[in-house]
This record gives structure tokens, sequence and C-alpha cells, in this order.
């Protein structure tokens, strides 16, 4: 099924992303432990896209207030959280447009 391409989708719930984006996820979440134990919004994707994207947003400081020393940690694995969904999404996007070109060639 198609889903809305906005940031939480690719982020969070981009099923031809999952496989690269689990194992990447678990970095994150074992870089603050604490925090999907003791706080269970965390796990809601709106919570997910300002932790991977700007974890010293305000929403992520007053709903996570004991996550500031471990920011520098979760913006490393972030980073290559995005950077590693990016390519992948690219890599499949070129694969569709390759498919299609050679499906439908030109005369």
């Amino acid at each position: 099924m198609l889903s809305d391409e906005d940031l939480p989708h690719f982020l969070c719930e981009c099923d031809a992303l999952e496989e690269t984006r689990t194992p990447l996820m678990m970095k994150i979440m074992e870089t603050i432990p604490f925090v999907y134990q003791n706080h269970p919004s965390a796990w809601r994707n709106d919570m997910k896209v300002h932790l991977i994207l700007n974890a010293s947003h305000q929403v992520v400081s007053e709903t996570l207030p004991d996550i500031a020393m471990y920011i520098p940690r979760l913006e490393k694995h972030a980073r290559f959280l995005t950077f590693a969904l990016h390519t992948k999404r690219s890599n499949l996007l070129d694969d569709i447009v390759l498919k299609k070109k050679t499906k439908n060639p030109k005369p």
C-alpha cells in the first residue's frame, strides 16, 4: 500500500526502508534505553522524528528532560540513519526509473 511521502513515513514507517532502518534505530534505542523504558511517548513516530532530526528540540527536552547528556551520541546515530535511509530510497527510485526505461524504451 502506498503512503504519503512525509517525514514520519520516510523515517519511521516505509516498509521498503525497514531493512535499513531497523538496525540503525536499534543503535539509537541502545544509546538512550532509559527513554523507551521510562517514557512510552518516545515510541510515537512524531517523537522519533524529533529525536532523529533535532534531539535538542524543545519538545524533546520537555518530554525527555534527562536526554541532554546523550544528545551527541544520539545525533551521530541519527546522521547515519538519515544518510542510510536517503541512500536506500535513492537507489530504490533509481531502480524504478531504470525498470521503466527498459520496459518502455524510446524508439
